[in-house]
């Protein structure tokens, strides 16, 4: 019985997991900008004379940084389910 609850929890994640990259692949922008981008925008324009200490290696694309982050959201949640299952069930 167990297996059946944690089986469907995984499931629901999965799905969960899905519908969000799904929904983040196809481009919608919800405003919702990382706090990296803020502060760079913040620190040029108070100070627009600053030089950065050091620049990023390598940059990534848009959609590949929303990416990796609804996936870091995913498990996040995808693990939380799952432990709240495991509780659940004792």
């Amino acid at each position: 019985m167990a297996d059946k609850r944690s089986f469907r929890g995984l499931l629901i994640a999965f799905v969960v997991i899905l519908a969000v990259l799904v929904v983040l692949s196809i481009g919608i922008d919800f405003g919702l900008s990382g706090t990296d981008d803020r502060a760079s925008e913040l620190v040029l324009e108070l100070r627009p004379d600053h030089t950065p200490w050091f620049a990023s290696l390598f940059e990534l694309g848009d959609v590949t940084e929303r990416l990796l982050f609804a996936l870091q959201i995913a498990l996040g949640v995808g693990l939380g389910v799952y432990f709240f299952l495991r509780l659940k069930a004792r």
